[in-house]
């Protein structure tokens, strides 16, 4: 059977940048953004990850904040992985 199987691992720097992809609200849209470029992208600069690319998206009705996001090195994907991602609550 094709399709993606089993994975061998976690993500290598080889791999292709991972989408995130954000509903937001027209209401609040501004304040969205300020907080994403002052806050989000700083912490994950600091963390050796690099966005690639942002955009809005319009689908169904719904407003989308989508990027693409890459890592630098392996220090930086392993604290991804484990758990440490950028704008999590704990």
């Amino acid at each position: 059977m094709g399709g993606w199987g089993a994975v061998s691992g976690p993500p290598t720097k080889n791999d292709p940048p991972e989408l995130r992809i954000y509903e937001i609200f027209e209401k609040n849209k501004g304040a969205f953004h300020a907080r994403f470029r002052d806050h989000a992208a700083r912490l994950m600069r600091r963390h050796g990850l690099r966005i690639v690319d942002m955009w809005e998206s319009r689908a169904h009705e719904r407003v989308e904040f989508v990027y693409l996001l890459e890592w630098k090195d392996e220090a930086a994907l392993a604290g991804r992985v484990t758990g440490s991602r950028v704008g999590s609550r704990r």
